[in-house]
């Protein structure tokens, strides 16, 4: 779980960017546990942000404009150690 509080878009703490909680995930598996030809394989998931949450990362009002956050990203590695 990540959690970030909210801020200030311009010096006079005028306007405040909202506060926001994602929530990642992983999952990992060593194949050599199952299958014992396949020792040394790993395989594993990353997922950020699992719940697609929409949310403005940060503003600049100097510029006028807001960046909208990340949405869902996954990782997928497969790794073998011989």
């Amino acid at each position: 779980v990540r959690y970030v509080g909210s801020t200030f878009a311009d010096d006079a703490n005028d306007v405040a960017v909202g506060s926001y909680t994602l929530f990642d995930a992983a999952i990992s598996y060593d194949v050599g546990r199952l299958i014992p030809d396949f020792d040394g394989l790993h395989l594993q998931l990353n997922v950020t942000n699992l719940f697609n949450e929409y949310y403005v990362n940060s503003c600049y009002l100097t510029d006028r404009y807001c960046l909208l956050g990340a949405e869902r990203a996954a990782l997928a590695t497969a790794t073998y150690r011989w």
